[in-house]
């Protein structure tokens, strides 16, 4: 099976059957036809065949509103995208589109809301009489839209609170608003929370006027509501705070930036340190500039030969490969618990990588390897969370092993893993460092010099890692792409499904084990027992498809969505 989503018109198709108003567009977002009437009805299969017949190269509109039961959140600034995840938190799960300018958060309609520009970071909401380009549309640099959670696993969410109040503060002239909500302000915490809320957005890069119209509109619903004539004068203090500390922060903008081009590898773009440091007035961006232009005076960064405005730092390190085979040539004989082994070779010196929901089963899979190891391997276990009696609890639900017969060693260790980790040179046998789990909890970027410092602790041995992935997240967990830099092999874990997000070797040069995804169920806690073969990212997810269209019932684990036991897959 395919994806619904590989070509536009089939994409469009799919909308239309899932109860979207769909329109033809062009790379350059303008419609292809006059569309208000479809504002008001669903276009039929004929009519959207008849559009990309006449329209071949068409890319896909998604008018929202009542029709099609669906607000989006547009945020073509990283600014906004920071300010939205801010006021829905981590792991509120609805449909999300990565545009070429940032992110369309995808909601379920709400009566009366209409468009509205700039209410939140510099975002837009489309409403009622709007209409947003949907994958797997490109635009006319030919940067392609495409699902960072796709509507196959979730349905778009109610709108969350938060930005209910929002919307509520502003907007166009004919946004229907509901009765304004009291924030946590309250009378005591007034002041502070008003002006810290003020730094933050001058901080941020906010004009001074949104900044202003934000905070008249906080005042305006805190309980009591704070005095607007007071409003003035709190942006004044942020603004003189501001001023004095402008040294310091140009010093901490150095420090970070110092440390961020340290845990990269390979090249960098100038844009993309301004996107993980959240670098957004044009005076920090002059200052950044300026700093790389002296790092690479200093010999500490050099440009790319290929494009300008990238660098990356100089590798002098190399290793002596021993051409007479030694025991580093030759793959662990490791065993994982849900077969990953038979699709991807573990070498000595290779980290694993498993980024895993909560309570989706990252401990039990930490335990089972450990367990499916420890006599061949000198293992050593590191937890972050579980004290000596939590652990002995987790390790007695393995019902035919005692907790004394585990072969292991157990630390209690939170951070600085790299100085504790067992190296394995010397060693009398292979050695398995086991990390559960490796916890970072802001500027997710530092996970990269995390586990470089940890691969260039093993020195032989082998190290699991296990991190924290939110629920719908994308497949790396914290810290993104940098956190695929070391790891030979990188695993993303959700409940009841695995995928190999990662495989740099493997087991058979005729089967690629990257995107493959193989379901389980979690027997008694803690042992995996496997219900469907390895099958490609794209099979999983159109299935999902017939399973909604199964009178809502998810398809029996290992069958399909027809009821057939699925027989392909990679054993």
């Amino acid at each position: 099976m395919s994806s619904p989503f590989q070509s536009c018109l089939g994409a469009a198709k799919w909308y239309l059957d899932h109860g979207y108003s769909v329109i033809p567009v062009s790379s350059s977002k303008t419609a292809l036809i006059k569309w208000r009437e479809f504002q008001g009805r669903r276009a039929s299969v004929e009519e959207v065949e008849e559009w990309w017949r006449r329209w071949p190269t068409a890319q896909v509109g998604v008018v929202t509103g009542r029709i099609s039961n669906l607000l989006v959140i547009d945020c073509d600034t990283q600014q906004a995208v920071e300010a939205m995840t801010d006021a829905i938190g981590d792991s509120y799960i609805t449909p999300i589109v990565v545009t070429p300018r940032g992110r369309h958060y995808w909601f379920a309609y709400k009566d009366g809301l209409r468009n509205m520009a700039h209410f939140i970071g510099g975002a837009d909401c489309r409403g009622e009489g709007g209409m947003v380009v949907a994958p797997p549309s490109v635009n006319t640099g030919g940067v392609q839209y495409y699902w960072q959670i796709t509507p196959l696993r979730c349905k778009p969410a109610e709108l969350p609170e938060s930005i209910l109040r929002l919307l509520s503060g502003g907007g166009d002239e004919d946004v229907s608003r509901e009765p304004a909500r009291k924030l946590a302000y309250v009378q005591g915490q007034r002041d502070n929370d008003l002006y810290h809320t003020a730094l933050s957005l001058l901080r941020g890069g906010m004009s001074e006027e949104n900044v202003l119209t934000t905070l008249q509109a906080l005042a305006r619903a805190c309980d009591p509501p704070f005095p607007e004539e007071e409003v003035a004068k709190k942006l004044e203090s942020a603004k003189a705070r501001l001023a004095t500390s402008s040294e310091s922060h140009y010093a901490e903008v150095a420090r970070m930036v110092r440390e961020w081009v340290s845990s990269v590898t390979g090249v960098f773009s100038s844009t993309q340190l301004y996107q993980d440091l959240g670098i957004t007035m044009p005076a920090d961006k002059e200052a950044v500039r300026q700093l790389l232009h002296r790092m690479v005076q200093r010999g500490l960064i050099v440009r790319d030969s290929v494009s300008a405005g990238r660098y990356r730092r100089p590798d002098r390190e190399v290793y002596r490969i021993d051409l007479r085979g030694g025991a580093a040539s030759r793959p662990c004989n490791i065993t994982m618990p849900l077969g990953e082994h038979r699709l991807a070779e573990i070498y000595p010196g290779n980290i694993i990588l498993l980024a895993g929901e909560t309570n989706a089963g990252k401990t039990a899979w930490a335990l089972s390897l450990a367990r499916a190891n420890m006599d061949k391997f000198d293992v050593h276990y590191f937890s972050s969370e579980m004290g000596e009696e939590e652990f002995l609890k987790r390790l007695s639900m393995f019902q035919d092993i005692t907790p004394a017969d585990w072969n292991m060693q157990v630390y209690e260790r939170s951070q600085g893993f790299a100085d504790v980790i067992v190296p394995g040179e010397a060693a009398d046998k292979p050695v398995l460092n086991i990390i559960d789990f490796l916890e970072v909890h802001d500027q997710f970027w530092r996970i990269s010099a995390e586990l470089a410092a940890i691969h260039d602790a093993l020195k032989g041995a082998v190290c699991a890692v296990c991190t924290q992935k939110g629920f719908g997240e994308r497949a790396t967990g914290v810290g993104g792409s940098f956190s695929l830099h070391k790891p030979r092999l990188a695993l993303a874990l959700r409940r009841n499904e695995i995928e190999i997000v990662k495989a740099k070797n493997w087991v058979d040069p005729r089967v690629n084990p990257n995107g493959l995804i193989r379901s389980f169920v979690l027997e008694n806690g803690v042992r995996f027992r496997p219900t469907t073969e390895w099958r490609p990212k794209q099979e999983v997810e159109y299935e999902e498809i017939h399973d909604r269209g199964n009178g809502g019932r998810p398809a029996e684990p290992g069958r399909r969505g027809d009821g057939r036991r699925d027989r392909g897959g990679v054993v």
